[in-house]
């Protein structure tokens, strides 16, 4: 016997050929909804759990889960496995955490596809994966002004430097404040 699954449209379909006792195939279909809360999702709730923790970033716990949520969440992609624009978002946040640029740009084409799709909270995700795409490739400033760096002489982390070029109204279609107020937030940290 001989399966195939296929994801979209919110449905998982599977396809089944197999040889009866008579020498014949026989083909069968079967769909299913995709369920509510895919395994991407949960993926997701707990990459946000574990950085919900105080002194999360101290902790030698996250860089093996986020690694093995990394792993997961590729295969999935490859798999086909996202469906819903939250899937994309989901996908998008764990490869966000990622130290390689390449992961960090298919975040920021995941979260834009579920940005075009409708999902309103993935217009800061776009933007936070762009910034840090240009942070990690050594650029001399982020666009949208989302990301951070820790100095090393105080420990305290700082606003990486923004581009003064990207206007207040870019960072409003996305959802994101005012540059005066980002660095205002900064400066009360």
């Amino acid at each position: 016997m001989i399966c195939i699954h296929r994801f979209g449209f919110g449905v998982r379909i599977t396809l089944c050929i197999n040889c009866n006792n008579k020498g014949k195939f026989v083909v069968s279909m079967e769909s299913t909804p995709h369920s509510p809360k895919s395994e991407v999702q949960s993926l997701f709730e707990a990459d946000q759990k574990d950085r919900s923790e105080p002194n999360f970033e101290d902790s030698d716990d996250l860089a093996d889960h986020d690694a093995e949520r990394l792993i997961r969440v590729k295969e999935l992609i490859q798999e086909g496995s996202l469906i819903t624009p939250d899937d994309f978002y989901a996908a998008s946040m764990i490869l966000h955490h990622s130290g390689s640029v390449e992961d960090i740009l298919q975040a920021h084409r995941l979260a834009q596809h579920a940005m075009q799709s409708g999902l309103e909270k993935a217009k800061w995700l776009t933007a936070a994966t762009m910034d840090r795409h240009l942070m990690m490739n050594g650029e001399k400033y982020q666009k949208y002004g989302t990301q951070y760096r820790k100095n090393q002489e105080t420990g305290k982390y700082v606003l990486y430097p923004v581009d003064p070029e990207t206007s207040d109204e870019e960072r409003v279609k996305l959802n994101l404040p005012a540059l005066s107020e980002i660095k205002r937030e900064w400066d009360d940290n």
